[in-house]
């Protein structure tokens, strides 16, 4: 590891491992990147001579799968649902970015094809969306053509709501409570910068927050989710965001989006905007390009709620406008100030560049893209690994199994600690003397027996909308009495608990079953969906699914 030196101070900086992944059938740019299920799907876009491409592609069992859509959504907006499906609308109505779509459509990860739906009610290409409650989907932004907010009732039709205090192209649209949105973005529909940032309400009335006077969301180009900057807790009616943000200066930050409050997130160091280093991070054949020395951010911070880290990719260009460096910052905001990491990697002269998608194992994923002309996108996947496993990461067996008898182990110890523990504190209770007074037993241990009791007795966990509301009721106690006393007896939340459960209830079926499909054991342990079901799995074992299936069913 070495350290960029910034203003006295010293960032650290890690050669990133980059896998080359087997490239899409399509070469393609404009198009989205998303995660569904466990699952990673691109959709839309378009192709060799800025033709729109009608077809989706996902990658299952290492290989890319091509299928029809119904429509094209060349730069229109792509939006994973609270239901496992992904709404599609809007685009470009025509080849080399002409017009705008009214066209809408569903798609199903779980068959692979794609519904149509209602038309927008506005056609609309650059635009974005996020879904409230109730499964409805707010929808804003436009390119060319006149912005307004509509809103998807979340089975077939679109409608408008109102008009937009601020026109945007490629807008920012963040949740703030359980059926509300706020709206805001740096260019208006025809790419001017504003030189006021206005945030529109879905409802109530727009504002311009104090610090948004002062910083302003970096531009992008290219489509995304404002929804993956998202670090909150929908349970808890907690809507938070990061979103990354520049001054008049060209300084880089972080804000933190907290319902309708802006703040800087506090960092250990500066975002750092150019690489004195770069010769060190590039090989022998590019060193003599003539380099512009400056790092740019490429928004917006894509979050790993279960790592409690989130990443920014970047780059570094020549004058010709070639990426030649990629950069992804890691944004550790688990602890305060937030603790920085800089990676990087070379790039090579076939791959793309568009924003990345967090994958199942906590890795980024960018498939396709564009360098410097909208006729010639590429095909290239690459897989940027920079989970929590990525110092570790090995294809043999044998470290997967030593690991594996190491975390049965750990359990098997916990396990019997935790009962030696009971067993001493009931000796000592009937150990008193008669005319003693006996002492009360602690609480909360009491409640985590009765805790543990029902989570091996009923097993609870198994159904996936379980809260820690349903638990207090089955207990006769608090919800909050049930999170405070698995925080402090078991070292974590609510959440983390059940899905331990969850786990090893896997690890059964897939030991019992060594045929069964691994979206079975997802839904069968209680996980809401593929996704989480991988990330848990994976933070509780060191393995995927899969490798541990392999290594130890049968």
């Amino acid at each position: 590891m070495s350290v960029l030196t910034l203003s006295a101070q010293t960032l650290p900086v890690k050669k990133m491992e980059v896998e080359r992944l087997p490239s899409l059938h399509t070469p393609r740019t404009y198009h989205h990147t998303l995660c569904v299920n466990g699952e990673v799907v691109v959709m839309g876009g378009h192709t060799d001579g800025f033709i729109p491409v009608k077809t989706a592609e996902y990658l299952q069992d290492g290989e890319w799968h091509e299928v029809p859509m119904v429509y094209t959504h060349d730069d229109g907006l792509a939006l994973p649902l609270s239901s496992g499906r992904v709404l599609l609308a809007g685009g470009y109505e025509k080849d080399f970015g002409i017009g705008q779509a009214y066209s809408a459509e569903m798609y199903d990860p779980k068959t692979h094809t794609f519904k149509s739906l209602s038309i927008l009610d506005t056609r609309r290409a650059h635009c974005a969306a996020a879904e409230i409650d109730s499964g409805r989907v707010v929808v804003s932004g436009n390119w060319y053509h006149d912005d307004a907010i509509e809103l998807f009732d979340g089975q077939m039709m679109f409608h408008h709501v109102k008009g937009v205090a601020q026109q945007r192209t490629y807008p920012w649209i963040f949740r703030t409570d359980a059926d509300n949105v706020i709206i805001l973005g740096v260019e208006d529909c025809k790419g001017e910068i504003s030189d006021t940032i206005v945030v529109d309400r879905l409802h109530g009335d727009p504002f311009t927050p104090p610090l948004l006077r002062q910083w302003r969301p970096i531009l992008h180009c290219r489509p995304f989710q404002s929804q993956s900057g998202f670090i909150g807790d929908e349970t808890k009616g907690l809507y938070e965001y990061l979103m990354p943000v520049t001054n008049s200066e060209g300084q880089v930050a972080i804000a933190r989006i907290q319902g309708e409050h802006f703040s800087l997130l506090p960092t250990d160091y500066p975002i750092p905007t150019s690489d004195p280093d770069w010769r060190q991070h590039t090989s022998e054949d590019t060193k003599g390009y003539d380099w512009t020395g400056r790092l740019e951010w490429l928004g917006p911070v894509t979050s790993d709620r279960l790592a409690r880290k989130a990443y920014m990719l970047g780059s570094s260009y020549d004058v010709a406008g070639r990426v030649h460096i990629y950069y992804v910052l890691q944004i550790d905001y688990a602890h305060s100030p937030a603790r920085l990491t800089l990676y990087y990697a070379e790039r090579h002269p076939d791959e793309g560049f568009t924003p990345p998608v967090l994958t199942a194992d906590g890795d980024l994923l960018m498939a396709g893209g564009a360098q410097n002309s909208n006729f010639e996108p590429y095909s290239s996947v690459l897989l940027f690994r920079v989970g929590h496993h990525a110092a570790a990461a090995s294809s043999a067996r044998w470290p997967w199994l030593l690991l594996g008898l190491f975390v049965v182990a750990v359990l098997v110890l916990a396990v019997w600690m935790y009962r030696r523990r009971s067993t001493v504190v009931e000796a000592s209770t009937a150990g008193r003397q008669e005319n003693d007074a006996p002492d009360a037993v602690e609480p909360d241990t009491e409640l985590m027996d009765r805790i543990h009791s029902l989570m091996e007795e009923q097993q609870p966990y198994l159904n996936s909308e379980l809260k820690v509301s349903d638990v207090a009721a089955m207990l006769q106690t608090s919800p909050r009495y049930v999170s405070d006393c698995i925080s402090r007896h078991q070292n974590c939340s609510f959440n983390l608990y059940i899905n331990s459960f969850r786990v090893g209830y896997a690890q059964q079926l897939m030991h019992d079953q060594p045929d069964i499909k691994l979206s079975a054991v997802a839904s069968e342990s209680g996980f809401a969906t593929e996704t989480s079901f991988f990330r848990n799995f994976k933070i509780a074992t060191g393995m995927t699914p899969k490798e541990w299936q392999t290594a130890f069913s049968g």
